[in-house]
């Protein structure tokens, strides 16, 4: 993108890809302008959509899985010998009705909670 004239900060196309991805404002702007001239760099464009598409099949992916183990062990807190994952998402039965208590990773995993 940066060769071909969308605006990627130096610091983005030298940095450590072992190291976690931060979203950037111009990046951002960058992959807008690949919509926008989608005729012109459709090359770019279709990279965007099979990025996008691949996104999608993670995230179903992991909903699945999710409910594989859901089936499989339950709910049990620290299974297996572990102390128990932190972030492991609640019961949604249980969130959208209100009997658990709002938490960070209920809100990070986008899990909505009806009006009271």
């Amino acid at each position: 993108m940066s060769r071909r004239g969308y605006g990627i900060p130096e610091d983005y196309l030298t940095r450590d890809f072992r190291e976690p991805y931060h979203a950037n404002k111009q990046v951002a702007g960058a992959w807008l302008g690949v919509y926008h001239n989608a005729e012109k760099d459709w090359d770019l464009y279709e990279l965007a959509e099979r990025l996008v598409t691949l996104d999608h099949n993670f995230q179903l992916w992991r909903c699945h899985h999710l409910k594989t183990v859901e089936r499989i062990i339950g709910y049990k807190a620290g299974t297996g010998g572990t102390a128990a994952c932190l972030i492991w998402p609640r019961p949604r039965a249980q969130v959208l009705s209100g009997t658990v208590a709002d938490s960070d990773f209920d809100v990070a995993l986008g899990l909505a909670r009806t009006q009271r």
